[in-house]
């Protein structure tokens, strides 16, 4: 096995590269899915939206709404990538919905980790504890 490490791009600037995720949540009437990104510069999160399902029409609707939230549409100007770790079947209709407004997707389910990480552990910590006071 090799020792080189993974390659990533180089993340400078806010809104550059956008993982795409959704977290699932058991509900009494079954799971919710909510659709979240996580900025890889700045590590804002993006809260899109909560579907029943992760449907390839949720999906899609997600990213269109990612597309119009207001602290998103502020970098777009300058070009972004939404990084998934699946949904590679809807690779075309997710390139559709974002290269119209100067966006790429990118499936790369390590550097999706990596942009993910600090959102996941900080959502992890405060389902374990509580909100901080």
């Amino acid at each position: 096995m090799s020792n080189v490490k993974d390659f990533f791009p180089e993340i400078n600037r806010p809104g550059e590269y956008v993982a795409f995720l959704n977290i699932v949540v058991p509900t009494m009437e079954g799971s919710a899915y909510i659709f979240m990104g996580c900025d890889g510069y700045s590590e804002f999160a993006f809260q899109i939206g909560v579907e029943p399902d992760e449907s390839p029409a949720s999906v899609i609707k997600a990213v269109y709404l990612l597309t119009e939230n207001k602290d998103f549409v502020q970098h777009m100007d300058k070009g972004f990538t939404l990084v998934f770790d699946r949904f590679e079947e809807l690779s075309e209709r997710l390139e559709a919905v974002v290269k119209p407004v100067n966006g790429k997707v990118m499936f790369n389910k390590k550097f999706h980790k990596k942009i993910a990480a600090p959102l996941v552990s900080s959502m992890s910590q405060f389902l374990r504890k509580g909100p901080k006071r």
